[in-house]
């Protein structure tokens, strides 16, 4: 069955168009329940926890009953938009492998010059993490 456009900026008002019949993939995101977002367990874990150097971050991370992860950048760094874009980065890198990862709780810590890295370069040293820290299932 066709579908009839309503929004002039998709094509000439009235124009009929086939409906798609493909299912998108479902979307995996992170809850609350995922990220870390008390200050003292951020805390606890960078004091308690192992950690993990890589050229852009560093990743620090302890076992526990389920999957969890923090994300920290330094105002030394740059500016908001600067950190936010790390963050965004950071937090894309773990969404992508979040289900191969077993229950610990992981704090990324960017360093200078994550914002400005190739992603593909960033997503080998994540996996480098992964493989090395044993935190796969």
């Amino acid at each position: 069955m066709d579908e009839v456009i309503r929004n002039p900026a998709h094509g000439r008002p009235g124009t009929r168009v086939p409906r798609e019949t493909v299912i998108p993939p479902p979307r995996i995101r992170l809850t609350k329940a995922d990220r870390i977002r008390k200050s003292d367990t951020f805390r606890e874990i960078l004091s308690d926890g192992r950690r993990w150097h890589e050229t852009h971050m560093t990743m620090v991370y302890r076992a526990f009953s389920r999957r969890q992860v923090g994300f920290a950048v330094s105002k030394h760094t740059g500016n908001a938009v600067v950190r936010n874009r790390m963050k965004r980065r950071m937090r894309e890198l773990f969404r992508q492998r979040q289900h191969e990862i077993g229950p610990f709780q992981i704090v990324f810590l960017a360093r200078k010059g994550l914002d400005r890295t190739d992603f593909q370069k960033l997503r080998r040293e994540f996996d480098r993490f992964l493989r090395g820290s044993g935190v796969m299932t």
